[in-house]
């Protein structure tokens, strides 16, 4: 399955990692929306609807984890498959972004063809 036509919400406050993600998934067919930080993301969610959430741990404003529990907590968009994001390898924050209600856990710097398969799965 390609992402062809699927909205992906694509939220870090790094611009060179949102820069690569949005082109990997863009060349996959996908339509990239961008936020900066949790509370960003949260908003647009319920905006836009996204097929897929790629959502950072660690941002300024809003975190990863605070932005999840605000997305599970709307009935608009508590279905919406997330994707945590982060560059630690600690078992511990795998398993509190999975509680907090994430899908998956993808490690950076992570391959675009090993998020390709994270959406792919989430899907």
């Amino acid at each position: 399955m390609e992402l062809k036509g699927k909205i992906i919400l694509v939220v870090e406050d790094n611009k060179t990692i949102n820069r690569q993600l949005t082109l990997i998934l863009s060349k996959h067919g996908a339509l990239v929306i961008q936020a900066k930080d949790g509370l960003e993301a949260v908003g647009k969610a319920q905006n836009d609807k996204p097929d897929v959430i790629l959502m950072d741990l660690l941002m300024p404003v809003m975190d990863g984890l605070t932005a999840i529990k605000s997305l599970r907590a709307d009935p608009s968009t508590k279905e919406i498959p997330v994707i945590m994001l982060t560059g630690s390898k600690n078992s511990d924050d795998r398993d509190q972004c999975l509680a907090y209600g994430a899908n998956s856990y993808v490690t950076k710097p992570a391959p675009g063809q090993k998020v390709v398969e994270a959406i792919k799965d989430v899907l």
